[in-house]
């Protein structure tokens, strides 16, 4: 969800139906601008897909450099012509596993 349309009712439904974390996707520039620091270098960094928290959560170039989820809500919010923040959070699958196509179709449903 792009940050300016972020609304209580909205990040509580993302907190209930997400795995309870929410994150705020933006550009490099600006989490510098805010001195958010880096929580664990790149190279200490084990997470799967290297998904850099506090700081760079966004790679420049956006998905065409990391198809990440991260990326894709600054991408987005950029084709739309809005601010480049946005907020987000994981649907997790009953295994506790990132959902998939079908469980969010099921989910949307």
């Amino acid at each position: 969800m792009v940050d300016s349309k972020v609304t209580t009712e909205a990040v509580a439904f993302i907190l209930k139906h997400g795995i309870g974390i929410a994150c705020a996707s933006m550009k490099e520039e600006d989490l510098q601008r805010l001195h958010l620091p880096l929580m664990v270098t790149q190279k200490e960094n084990e997470e799967k897909l290297s998904t850099a928290f506090t700081i760079s959560m966004y790679k420049e170039g956006g998905v065409l450099k990391r198809a990440g989820h991260t990326e894709a809500v600054v991408d987005l919010a950029m084709l739309a012509g809005l601010d480049q923040v946005g907020v987000l959070c994981e649907i997790v699958d009953d295994d506790g596993s990132m959902a998939r196509l079908l469980k969010l179709q099921q989910f949307v449903q």
